[in-house]
């Protein structure tokens, strides 16, 4: 009985840890500024929570906290290196246009789609003016 019991609880203990490791999250910020050439109006064409302070310098300053839910610290490494989370920028003949085109594309792990959340803290010069436009309105090459 006791020997039952032990092997119970073994069992128990695994079946748990298992299931943390997962239910694994990874995080990572990453930060990028862009010299907006004189331009007065800055669209961010970027899915998540977007948050904007003004500062005192002539560029704009994107801080990005990556948060994967399905995956580790190692894949999200593999994710960014992969070109997933780069800013990239044009000049339009309005503003100055900051996306991220990588995010458009669905990943799969193990058989599971991608489950990925950015946040934005997006720091611009005083006096800037900054709109959000939809990501399907503006493609940059």
């Amino acid at each position: 009985m006791k020997v039952t019991r032990i092997l119970f609880t073994a069992l128990l203990s695994l079946t748990l840890i298992f299931s943390l490791i997962a239910q694994q999250t990874a995080e990572k910020t990453l930060i990028k500024s862009f010299n907006i050439l004189g331009n007065d109006v800055v669209d961010l064409a970027l899915d998540g929570d977007i948050q904007v302070m003004e500062w005192n310098s002539p560029a704009i300053r994107i801080e990005m906290l990556i948060t994967v839910e399905n995956g580790n610290e190692t894949m999200l490494k593999s994710l960014i290196k992969a070109g997933r989370y780069n800013l990239v920028s044009a000049e339009t003949d309005e503003a100055f246009l900051v996306s991220m085109p990588g995010i458009e594309r669905d990943v799969v792990i193990k058989g599971k789609p991608l489950v990925d959340r950015v946040s934005y803290l997006i720091s611009v010069p005083s006096g800037v003016n900054v709109r959000e436009v939809t990501t399907t309105a503006a493609i940059v090459d």
